[in-house]
Parts: C-alpha cells; structure tokens; sequence
C-alpha cells in the first residue's frame, strides 16, 4: 500500500475514533481501532525504507561534496540541507505512528470506561 494512502487512512479512521469516544460507542469505537491498527501496521511497513531513503541521501550528498574537497564540517552541513525533506518525511511518518499507537492505547482503556458505566447502568435498572 502506498504511503500516500496508508497516511490518508489513519488519519481517517483517527476522526472516526474522536466522533466514536465523544458519542461513546464502544462497538464503533472497537471497529474503527482495528482498522486504525491495521494501518498503522502498514505504516511500520514503511518506516525503515524511509529512514534507509534519508540517510542515504544524506550519505551520497556527503561523498559528493567531499570528492569536490569541500571541508568535512562544511560537506556534512551540505548533507544535512540536501537531505532535510527526507528526513522530515521520515520523522512526520516516524511521530505519527507513535501517536497512533498512543491514541490506540488510550482508545482501550476508554472502551473499557465505557463498558463499565453500561453495565452500572443496567445494574441499576
């Protein structure tokens, strides 16, 4: 799956969770984690050639500037600016599955809460 779209669906299914936790529906809530989930799965997926994708931007951009006999210091700056959207790509991607994960954590134990209270209340009853 395409990065593009792996990105579109979390952020879909993430909207799905706030609306399920603010309207306190536990089955929609439980359907929208697992699809969340198996998003996040596949951005994982990703992650690695991202990083590889960067670094290796930054590495190739380094030797260039050395073989011109740029300074050391100056041929890692340049590395650094040559390869700074790869590594923002890498790191939005890299903070947005942990944030997932967070909000997947925190989606658990909201489920739970709410299990609880329906059951007080058909206790009550």
């Amino acid at each position: 799956m395409e990065l593009a779209e792996v990105l579109e669906k979390i952020v879909y299914w993430t909207n799905i969770i706030y609306t399920a936790i603010k309207q306190e529906e536990p089955a929609t809530l439980s359907k929208a984690m697992l699809k969340l989930a198996v998003y996040n799965s596949h951005l994982a997926d990703h992650l690695a050639s991202l990083e590889r994708t960067a670094n290796d931007k930054r590495l190739l951009s380094y030797k260039a500037a050395r073989d011109i006999d740029v300074t050391q210091g100056d041929a890692e700056n340049l590395s650094k600016l040559e390869s700074s959207k790869e590594k923002e790509l890498y790191e939005k991607c890299r903070y947005k599955y942990k944030a997932t994960e967070n909000l997947l954590s925190a989606s658990q134990s909201r489920i739970r809460v709410i299990e609880n209270q329906m059951r007080r209340e058909v206790d009550n009853v």
